[in-house]
């Protein structure tokens, strides 16, 4: 499974990724909740945070880490490819017809 999303304004397809890096896309994914529930983080996205998110976009756009760093990906954009990242792992399923984020 495919999902086209914008990132610094270009159209990128998430890729689903083979189960090795799945695994490392889950597991990260399970760190940003990690994260977000700190409560002494709120004020921000943290670097942490945004360290798991350019590691699972690398993943998911099959982009190295240094790639995704210097693309001028924007806070709306990223979050938007984000919401994404469960579906196109099949980590949720979205059924015929229905709208994703």
């Amino acid at each position: 499974m495919a999902k086209l999303v914008k990132l610094a304004g270009q159209d990128i397809n998430l890729i689903a990724p083979p189960f090795g890096k799945l695994r490392q896309v889950i597991s990260a994914i399970n760190e940003l909740q990690a994260i977000s529930k700190d409560k002494s983080k709120q004020d921000g996205i943290s670097q942490e945070a945004m360290e798991r998110i350019g590691f699972i976009l690398a993943i998911m756009t099959q982009k190295t880490v240094e790639e995704i760093d210097a693309m001028p990906i924007g806070i709306l954009e990223m979050t938007e490819a984000m919401t994404h990242v469960p579906e196109v792992c099949g980590i949720v399923e979205v059924k015929p017809g229905e709208a994703t984020a």
